[in-house]
């Protein structure tokens, strides 16, 4: 099955909430979440610290292929508001003068999934944990 595949399938059964690939307790999750969860795969509670660049989308290439690790350029040209990035510790001073930063223009291939569905399916669509019908007519496979 492609990843686009699985996340079609997944959408069918996992609510779409970005943010993490799985949400315990909700059903929800992201893209990536919804296509673990189509293959049959399941999620676990880590206790140990993990990686900053690992804490959005652990361990998806052990399910998909080492391809998702290739660095990519990013389709789009968009820039984030400093308060949606949980990598920073607190808000400084420069984060009022300066409310956006821009992303790396290149991303592995899983992280750019990640943030197209969390900043540009999940936002510009307005979807909510309540209309994973929507998600499934806008993920079409590719």
């Amino acid at each position: 099955m492609r990843l686009s595949e699985a996340i079609l399938l997944g959408s069918t059964v996992v609510k779409p909430k970005k943010g993490a690939l799985h949400f315990s307790g909700e059903n929800s999750g992201c893209a990536l979440g919804m296509a673990v969860i189509a293959n049959g795969g399941t999620f676990r509670r880590i206790d140990s610290p993990l990686p900053a660049s690992e804490r959005r989308t652990l361990n998806v290439e052990e399910i998909w292929g080492t391809w998702l690790l290739r660095h990519v350029e990013r389709p789009c040209d968009c820039r984030l508001p400093r308060v949606l990035n949980r990598l920073r510790r607190k808000k400084s001073a420069a984060d009022v003068r300066f409310p956006l930063f821009h992303l790396p223009r290149e991303m592995r291939i899983k992280d750019v999934v990640a943030h197209l569905f969390d900043y540009h399916v999940m936002q510009k669509e307005g979807l909510d944990s309540r209309s994973s019908h929507k998600l499934a007519s806008t993920s079409g496979a590719r």
